[in-house]
């Protein structure tokens, strides 16, 4: 909560966040990935007391990126809040550049 009783827009994030690294790990995507772009849309604020559903829809599938977007909604009533897109790429941390989506990922995604 800001000062103003709405969910602080820092928070969207955190949400993009913990439903893309759940997804993530049922497709068993391992953890060689990086953030490259994330945005978001403000529709409606957050206001307190608010049960919130968050969605994950996976985009174009790169050589070693995949495009995502969100919404955050109000779960009892279907109010769309929030928009947001992002695009994950696979990395190698110690080379130092992408790498291509492994093929058991690949295979599951649309």
């Amino acid at each position: 909560m800001d000062a103003f009783g709405h969910v602080n827009n820092a928070m969207y994030f955190t949400y993009f966040e913990q439903v893309r690294i759940d997804w993530l790990g049922t497709l068993g995507a391992g953890h060689r990935l990086v953030l490259a772009t994330v945005g978001c849309t403000f529709r409606e604020a957050v206001v307190y007391p608010a049960t919130l559903r968050v969605r994950l829809y996976a985009g174009r599938v790169g050589r070693s990126s995949l495009d995502t977007w969100y919404e955050i909604l109000d779960a009892d009533d279907g109010r769309l809040y929030t928009v947001g897109h992002g695009t994950i790429v696979w990395y190698d941390h110690e080379a130092g550049h992408a790498i291509p989506i492994p093929p058991d990922v690949r295979a599951v995604l649309p």
